[in-house]
């Protein structure tokens, strides 16, 4: 029982190291310094490359087979009952979204910024 407590921080501390964390870091800026500089360059960043939908598809159009089985012992039986045409995914996302997280990252250097792990 009491390997249980060490085994558990041992995970955690193991764990902790996979993650990445990135923040921004200003010597002798405040919390209200960092708020202040970070909207203005998001805003910088949303006037210059504004929300654009954009859809893509994955896949292609295809036939999904529709079969009902039946068990008796070790052997199974299947008929099939047709097929439905099953259309490819689509999805939208922002097409500007990189550019805006680019010109926010470049505007923060440039106000003294820099991104530490």
């Amino acid at each position: 029982m009491r390997l249980l407590p060490l085994v558990i921080m041992s995970m955690a501390l193991a764990l902790d190291g996979c993650a990445v964390s990135e923040h921004w870091a200003k010597r002798g800026a405040t919390d209200q310094d960092f708020h202040a500089d970070l909207s203005g360059c998001e805003a910088l960043a949303a006037q210059a490359y504004p929300y654009l939908e954009k859809t893509t598809q994955f896949g292609n159009v295809h036939a999904r087979n529709r079969a009902s089985c039946t068990q008796s012992g070790v052997f199974l039986t299947c008929t099939g009952t047709g097929a439905d045409l099953a259309p490819p995914t689509t999805i939208a996302y922002d097409a500007n979204a990189g550019k805006r997280q680019e010109l926010v990252r470049s505007c923060m250097q440039g106000k003294g910024w820099q991104l530490a792990r």
